[in-house]
């Protein structure tokens, strides 16, 4: 199959970066970010962790050194990892293989990210680099669930190279997904104003304003991550501190779908160029992510007040995974396969 020289140019470039790094100084390169950032979420933390050290070791073992290396051989290192048949990789596979197969492919591709960030020219380089790591079939039987912890990695991984590569545009976007990783809904975003924010390293808030429809306003924490990221995107402006933080909806109808649109185009964007915009996530995963952290590690109190819910029961609505129709054929109800909510 030919390709056009300015693909032909952008392999060459990313491969003219990649052949100078290892693979383990790459997935140093990322746990030095989640030291600093605090990337990985806390309570499986040592779990990814040591399924990150483990994804090196077999690579090292395999003979994949270089990170050039391991791209160009990503099924093989993932099956490798996963301790499953490589053909395995691109199928649908049972839950437990399935949640690994994910890991070890996000966590790759975090890994390149973060030693390739640097380095690389713009936002078309980096889409590029992203593309060369196979995506993978559905995680989960699911027709909607939050991300999970390793998703939301390699999500925050993806818009810390957008700040730093893609220039003003890249910014943007990359805010708006820090809007909704601090737990704001996608609709709630345009109404975000620079003075609803509050920056200060180690104790950063912002005012989630809330919607019509059975969402409150609110106060929300923002991680370091957050801070940093929304912080380089204020840097591009000087403007007033009422002006609208990203941008002006198509519509003042704020919870329209209209208004919505642009913010869902900017995380559907997000989400497919590192492979994450399957059928049983949706934009709202970000959010539903933040929900259940907070309940995993708050308990269920706190996060009804983060996603702004008037009751457990409402939360409860908003954060389950909805059944997967196809369960039931011909009037018998086959089992729905369980899901991994972490």
């Amino acid at each position: 199959m030919s390709t056009s020289p300015e693909t032909n140019y952008a392999i060459n470039i990313t491969g003219a970066i990649l052949r100078g790094h290892d693979f383990d100084d790459a997935v140093e390169m990322m746990l030095e970010l989640d030291q600093e950032l605090s990337l990985i979420p806390a309570r499986s933390r040592a779990d990814i962790v040591a399924a990150a050290d483990h994804l090196r070791d077999r690579a090292g073992a395999i003979g994949y050194v270089t990170t050039r290396k391991v791209i160009d051989n990503a099924a093989a290192l993932i099956a490798a990892a996963a301790a499953v048949d490589k053909s395995r990789v691109s199928q649908f596979n049972t839950p437990d293989q399935a949640a690994k197969i994910h890991l070890y492919r996000n966590l790759l591709l975090a890994a390149v990210l973060a030693a390739s960030r640097s380095t690389l020219a713009n936002k078309s380089e980096a889409e590029q680099l992203a593309s060369e790591i196979p995506s993978l079939r559905q995680r989960t039987a699911g027709l909607t669930r939050s991300y999970t912890d390793d998703e939301t990695l390699l999500l925050r991984m993806w818009a810390l190279t957008l700040s730093q590569v893609g220039g003003a545009d890249g910014r943007r976007a990359a805010c708006v997904y820090a809007q909704c990783d601090a737990g704001l809904y996608p609709s709630e975003t345009p109404k975000i104003l620079r003075q609803s924010l509050d920056l200060t390293p180690g104790n950063g808030l912002i005012e989630a304003p809330g919607m019509d429809h059975g969402v409150t306003s609110r106060i929300l924490e923002l991680d370091e991550f957050n801070i940093r990221v929304i912080a380089e995107y204020m840097d591009l402006t000087d403007d007033a501190p009422h002006e609208r933080l990203t941008y002006r909806p198509r519509t003042e109808e704020f919870n329209s779908k209209r208004a919505s649109s642009s913010v869902s185009g900017i995380l559907d964007r997000q989400r497919a160029a590192v492979g994450l915009a399957h059928g049983d996530t949706t934009v709202s995963s970000i959010t539903m992510w933040r929900a259940v952290h907070t309940q995993l590690t708050s308990g269920m109190s706190a996060a009804v007040e983060v996603c702004g819910r008037p009751d457990a029961d409402s939360y409860l609505r908003f954060t389950r995974t909805r059944r997967n129709p196809q369960r039931t054929r011909g009037g018998t109800s086959r089992p729905l396969v369980p899901l991994n909510r972490c």
